[in-house]
């Protein structure tokens, strides 16, 4: 391989033996496409593959003038970890654009490559996804990840977890100074909301590339949703503690750019779910974490949002207004408590909202059901006052 290259695509892999060439071969095209005078590189930063992932692409030979490396990075198991690789192995090579890509990605095209990779031209540091997705899609993003991030830092990016980023080599330079990579959730899967909070706290230009549906590998969010949901949450609280001075004066939210794509898949990939069992877990969940929950939101929150709660499928569920006080609430006890205890807690309000959301929402097309998140994420902006006033 040889050294020095413009576009570095990176591509975090583990065990994705039967969808990695796909998404190979994409970003392949789409850097011999759109940035043809530019050295590229995709560089697969595996975890430790052992279905043949590393194999099937050292195996590839592509019609492109691209070169194509995968290597294993050190330290801790997780997708922040082999970003962070990557994004060091980028600076050594001189890029000046990285282009996050999934590996399980059924969707990518060419064109994602070009949207993402818009730093190369000195517009933006951070290109963000906007994805069409079902309504049920996505509950980490549309109830925490979302409403917080705009209403902490007053830019409306829709995506901020969606996992295909571009960035400039200056934020790069600045995201492996954070010390939150010693956190046990950036190098996990708290590495996306971590790029895009950190990059709106320091003032880069950010912009949104639409990208049509994401189609992926689909995951048991049982098996990995509680997980996910921690490090995520973990992530941003982190950075929020950690940048407060950038975002306690800020009020309002102004709209972000969107770059537009041609042809993209908009036909929004179903999920299926049953707001029954969601509404059991929650109460279970809720009722099992009561001293913990009690001890960091207090009585009187706790209380309301088990009311709340109970008062499902006939009644109104958890409002937006007090979901916003509870995330704030946590967001506080964060900042000086113990840091899993309020994880968890979090994480039991959290299924008592997914669990309202699934309801009000059962009978509504996918536009009708953005337009509930919306409202949402606007209660956490009327909310927040709550949160500067506390902090």
């Amino acid at each position: 391989m040889a050294g020095g290259h413009d576009v570095v695509v990176a591509i975090p892999s583990y065990n994705c033996a039967h969808t990695i060439n796909y998404v190979v071969y994409q970003a392949a095209k789409g850097l011999a496409t759109y940035f043809p005078e530019a050295r590229s590189l995709i560089l697969v930063s595996d975890g430790g593959s052992t279905d043949g992932t590393r194999e099937v692409v050292r195996a590839m030979r592509l019609p492109f003038k691209v070169d194509v490396a995968v290597e294993e990075y050190p330290g801790v198991k997780g997708k922040g970890s082999a970003i962070r690789y990557a994004f060091e192995r980028a600076l050594e090579e001189g890029a000046r654009v990285v282009v996050m890509l999934d590996s399980d990605l059924r969707s990518v095209t060419p064109e994602w490559v070009k949207l993402l990779g818009e730093p190369y031209w000195g517009r933006y540091d951070l290109i963000t996804p906007l994805y069409v997705r079902h309504k049920y899609d996505a509950t980490i993003t549309n109830h925490l990840a979302y409403p917080l991030t705009q209403a902490l830092y007053g830019v409306d990016v829709r995506q901020p977890i969606g996992g295909d980023f571009g960035l400039s080599s200056s934020l790069i330079e600045e995201l492996l100074k954070s010390p939150l990579w010693e956190t046990e959730y950036v190098p996990r899967f708290g590495i996306d909301v971590f790029i895009t909070n950190t990059a709106l706290a320091k003032g880069y230009k950010v912009a949104q590339a639409e990208l049509g549906v994401k189609v992926h590998e689909p995951k048991d969010p049982a098996a990995h949703l509680e997980s996910m949901f921690r490090e995520v949450a973990g992530s941003q609280f982190s950075v929020a503690v950690e940048m407060a001075a950038s975002w306690l004066r800020v009020r309002g939210v102004r709209e972000t750019e969107v770059l537009k794509a041609g042809r993209v898949w908009r036909g929004a990939q179903p999920v299926e779910v049953c707001p029954e069992l969601s509404l059991k877990k929650a109460k279970s969940s809720l009722k099992e974490l009561r001293s913990k929950a009690v001890s960091v939101i207090g009585e009187d929150f706790y209380r309301e949002v088990l009311r709340s709660l109970e008062s499902l499928p006939r009644g109104e569920g958890v409002k937006d207004e007090l979901w916003a006080e509870v995330v704030y609430s946590h967001l506080l006890a964060f900042r000086s408590g113990e840091k899993k205890l309020v994880l968890s807690s979090l994480h039991a309000c959290w299924l008592a909202k997914v669990a309202t959301y699934l309801y009000e929402v059962a009978d509504l097309s996918d536009e009708e059901a953005e337009r509930v998140i919306k409202r949402e994420a606007k209660a956490f902006l009327l909310k927040k006052k709550y949160l500067v006033d506390n902090w």
